[in-house]
This record gives structure tokens, sequence and C-alpha cells, in this order.
């Protein structure tokens, strides 16, 4: 079995070589703010369909509810999509404190040892 080695050089380790080497990932806070700040803007900019200007009665009458039931469909999945980009927007902060505290304790706990 192989992973993935997230050093510089980009290779291949098998799990025993891989179990030798501290797997490490870098956190750039700002860029994630950046993200974050951009996912929330495109968030804010999914709006929903306004009702359809179709006459509810006459022979337009099942159209008119056909589409009314599409639109009402469609700005739902609008308000779901909505949601998740901000909850997706939250974790994403949520992991870059998680990290920046792991980091500073691990930092103050060698600086102990040390």
């Amino acid at each position: 079995m192989l992973v993935a080695n997230f050093g510089p050089e980009g290779t291949w380790w098998s799990v025993e070589q891989s179990n030798k080497a501290m797997r490490t990932f870098v956190v750039d806070a700002s860029e994630v703010a950046a993200l974050t700040s951009s996912l929330r803007t495109a968030a804010a900019q999914i709006t929903d369909i306004p009702p359809a200007a179709v006459p509810g009665f006459g022979p337009a009458a099942d159209f008119h509810a056909a589409l009314a039931s599409a639109i009402g469909r469609v700005n739902d999945r609008c308000s779901q999509l909505r949601a998740e980009a901000l909850r997706l927007a939250d974790v994403m902060d949520l992991t870059v404190d998680a990290t920046t505290s792991v980091d500073g304790s691990l930092a103050r706990d060698l600086k102990a040892v040390l």
C-alpha cells in the first residue's frame, strides 16, 4: 500500500516508510480566511427565484402550478446550498483555529521539554 508523502519531494512511500516519518501539512490562516470570505460572499449571492407572473387560471392554470412547484423546489435547493456553503466556511475557520491551537500547544510542550 502506498501513501502520499507530504514532504517537498512529492513522492510516494510504502506504509512502512511513511510510519517512520512525521506527516505534516501547512495551513495558511490568511489564505483560508480569504477563501472563507469568498465562499461566504458567493453564498450570499445565491438568491431565490421570484414567483413567475403566469396567470393561475384558465388554460395556464396547470402550467402555473407546475412552474410554482419547480420554482419552490429550486428555491429549497438554493437555501440548502447557501446553508452548506456557510457551514463549510465555518468548518474551515474552525480547522484553522484548531490547527493553530495544536501547533501552539506542541511548540510550548517542546519548549518545556528542551
